[in-house]
């Protein structure tokens, strides 16, 4: 899908704490062989923080640095690929009430390990579709400390990590353009996550763990006993999907100046990926993901935040995010980048110090704003009442005008100075004032005074409920 006129404005993440793959082995968590066999140097590892607050964390930092504010967030959505909470519960509404705290949509996309990718096809579509909304927040996070996983040896592919990682799609501008992405499936390899397991009732209610390995052996008995098709060349897929977004982005692979893909073993992530997109070496992220795992659907971009932040993607630079999900399906999105990570956050403190510039002068003009106001409404307010009074029949009007002359004057004013008051404070950022006491004393004395004459005094307006504030 060709897109245009989106971006990412803020990139964030939680990475926890590294386990070196070495102490892994010492510790017998993990076998040599498969150490020396799969590449990998450490793992992200996160004793006990939920995953939903590594995206949490990880939304807040994308947030800081997008320019935009949680008015501007028309859409939330998060993925995961391992359990988030208590069953029935919604982590994605938990997520919304801890960073932007709106009523906007919620939701969670359960596309495995390419959640986040497809999160931002969801996404750029809705931005497409709905030009009132300026941007979506996307989110991700897992962590395999549970029972029931073994993070070192659930796969022959690949060590399970932990990590939070969001993004924030954009209408206005960002570090980096998005220029297309898609996705494309073989679902005659489902097969390969399913073999061996019973579809009902589900195996972790059963008391079933996480074992991609068992599964896959499964599947080469059945293929050698003739029981399963022969699976395909998953690499196919990647190339096809890879060449497709590439010229629906108007780019040859040539022209992609770094790659940012899955973080498995060396020998999965080449037979699945590199050799089939022939990718160099110096265009990979390989000295990166080896020394963090797959971490679920965060991968590429936590590849992405990497050589951007590192320097090591600069402005007119195109980078290929590519990836896979059970199922099985590949997906890729082709980014341009448009500002060095130093720039964009000059920029942010710039913007930042503007708003802080623009809240003092308010600060400074309310005082003058508010004797303005309460001379002009309380002149306007004394107007009002003498003509009621004039146009009022009998002595019971003229009797009544002064009283109703006198409570508009404290009511005219009262709510000259609330009213100049909330302005004030709504140009510094602060909430509203509420109607005082004074004002709805005098509106109630205008509004006897009006029944006594035969007239009706409009109803006091409370004022504005103060918008929500997303937490610290």
């Amino acid at each position: 899908m060709r897109t245009a006129n989106l971006y990412l404005a803020g990139i964030g993440s939680h990475l926890p704490p590294l386990f070196p793959a070495e102490r892994a082995v010492a510790e017998g968590l993990y076998d040599e062989g498969a150490r020396q066999a799969s590449g990998m140097r450490s793992a992200a590892v996160s004793e006990s923080t939920p995953a939903p607050r590594l995206a949490i964390d990880a939304a807040r930092a994308a947030l800081a640095g997008s320019g935009h504010g949680p008015e501007d967030i028309g859409v939330l959505l998060h993925s995961y690929t391992h359990h988030q909470g208590p069953d029935g519960w919604s982590a994605v509404h938990y997520i919304l009430n801890n960073t932007v705290d709106r009523p906007v949509p919620a939701v969670e996309v359960k596309q495995g390990c390419l959640g986040m990718l497809a999160s931002l096809e969801i996404a750029a579509n809705r931005l497409t579709a709905n030009p009132t909304h300026d941007a979506a927040l996307i989110t991700t996070g897992d962590n395999y400390s549970t029972p029931g996983v073994d993070r070192w040896r659930a796969s022959g592919l690949f060590v399970l990590a932990d990590a939070g990682s969001a993004v924030v799609l954009s209408r206005r501008s960002g570090f980096a353009e998005l220029l297309a992405l898609g996705s494309l499936s073989d679902s005659s390899m489902e097969i390969l996550h399913r073999a061996g397991e019973e579809l009902f009732p589900p195996g972790v209610t059963r008391g079933r763990g996480l074992n991609f390995a068992e599964r896959a052996e499964k599947v080469r008995e059945q293929w050698a006993e003739g029981q399963a098709p022969p699976i395909k060349n998953f690499g196919d897929r990647v190339s096809e999907i890879a060449e497709r977004t590439l010229k629906e982005a108007g780019l040859t692979f040539d022209q992609i100046d770094r790659v940012c893909h899955v973080g498995f073993g060396r020998p999965a992530l080449e037979a699945m990926f590199l050799l089939p997109l022939d990718v160099p070496e110096e265009k990979t992220v390989w000295e990166y993901v080896s020394t963090i795992g797959h971490t679920g659907a965060a991968d590429l971009f936590l590849g992405l935040e990497h050589v951007w932040r590192t320097g090591q993607v600069g402005p007119g630079d195109n980078v290929l995010l590519i990836g896979a999900s059970t199922g099985m399906e590949a997906g890729a999105a082709v980014l341009r980048i448009t500002e060095a990570a130093e720039a964009r956050g000059a920029a942010m403190a710039a913007d930042a110090d503007a708003r802080g510039d623009a809240g003092a002068e308010a600060a400074e003009v309310a005082p003058a704003a508010r004797g303005a106001a309460r001379a002009d409404r309380a002149g306007g307010a004394v107007k009002a009442a003498d003509a009621d009074a004039r146009g009022a029949a009998g002595a019971e009007a003229a009797e009544v005008a002064p009283a109703a002359r006198g409570a508009a004057r404290a009511g005219g004013a009262g709510g000259a100075v609330k009213a100049a008051t909330a302005d004030a404070r709504g140009a510094a950022g602060a909430e509203a004032a509420e109607v005082a006491p004074a004002a709805r004393g005098a509106a109630r004395a205008a509004r006897a005074g009006g029944a006594v004459t035969g007239g009706e005094a409009p109803a006091a307006t409370p004022a504005e409920a103060p918008a929500a504030t997303p937490e610290a």
